[in-house]
C-alpha cells in the first residue's frame, strides 16, 4: 500500500515539473520587444522634408519710384541704351525744388549744383500740367524725339537728358500737385561733343496728341 502512495506521490511530482517548464518557456510565434520597430512620429518627420521651391515669377514693383524708372527704361531701351536706376537722394533734391517752385510759381530750373552729381553738376527735367507719370515721361521723350537733331536745342532738351548714354546714369523724382521734378546724376553736357556722338536721333514714334497739354521746362 505504501508502494502504491509512493508512485502517485511520485506521478504528481513528475506532472508538476512538467507542467512547470511548459508554461515557463516562451511562445515561439511571438517575438521579442527588442525587436520591435522604432515608430516614426509624422509630425517629427514632416521636420526634415525638404521646404518646397517658390518657382512663382517676382512681381514687378508697382511703387512710385519704379514707375517712373519703367516710363525712361522702356524709352531708352527703344534707342538700345542701357537703363537708368533710382537714386533717393537726387529724389530728396527734387523734392526740394518742387516745394520751390509750388511756393515761388516760378517754373524753373534751380539747385542743380549738387556733390553727388558727375562733376558737381545735375541734370533736371521739369514737367507742369500732367499728372500720369508715363505721359509726363512721354512728353519728354517721345514728343520732343522728333525736334532733336544731334545737337542740344531748346525744344529738345528733355529728350537728350532721359536719353544721356552713359552707362550709370541714375533718376529721382518728385511730385507737387501737377508739377513734377526729375534730377539726373548727369546729362546735357554740351562741352564734351556727347550729343553729336551719342545721344540717339531718330526711331521716334508717332507724336502723341496730348504733347501740348503741358507745360515744359
Amino acid at each position: 500500500m505504501r508502494v502504491f502512495y509512493f508512485y502517485i506521490i511520485a506521478a504528481a511530482g513528475f506532472l508538476s515539473i512538467f507542467l512547470y517548464f511548459l508554461f515557463k518557456s516562451p511562445n515561439p510565434g511571438k517575438k521579442s520587444s527588442s525587436n520591435k520597430p522604432t515608430s516614426i512620429d509624422d509630425n517629427k518627420s514632416n521636420k526634415l522634408k525638404p521646404k518646397s521651391i517658390n518657382n512663382k515669377p517676382t512681381q514687378v514693383d508697382n511703387t512710385i519710384s519704379q514707375q517712373w524708372v519703367n516710363a525712361h527704361n522702356k524709352r531708352r531701351e527703344r534707342r538700345s541704351l542701357n537703363p537708368l536706376t533710382w537714386d533717393d537722394t537726387l529724389a530728396s533734391q527734387a523734392q526740394v525744388v518742387a516745394k520751390k517752385i509750388e511756393t515761388t510759381n516760378n517754373l524753373t530750373h534751380s539747385d542743380l549744383n549738387q556733390p553727388n552729381c558727375i562733376n558737381g553738376r545735375c541734370g533736371q527735367n521739369i514737367s507742369y500740367g500732367l499728372n500720369n507719370i508715363d505721359r509726363i515721361v512721354s512728353s519728354w521723350i517721345d514728343c520732343e524725339c522728333p525736334n532733336f537733331d544731334g545737337a542740344p536745342q531748346d525744344d529738345s532738351g528733355h529728350y537728350s537728358q532721359a536719353m544721356w548714354p552713359i552707362n550709370s546714369l541714375k533718376v529721382g523724382c518728385a511730385t507737387s500737385g501737377n508739377l513734377s521734378v526729375c534730377n539726373y546724376n548727369t546729362g546735357n553736357i554740351t562741352n564734351q561733343g556727347h550729343f553729336t556722338e551719342n545721344v540717339p536721333e531718330g526711331n521716334c514714334i508717332p507724336t502723341p496728341s496730348f504733347c501740348k497739354d503741358g507745360q515744359y521746362m
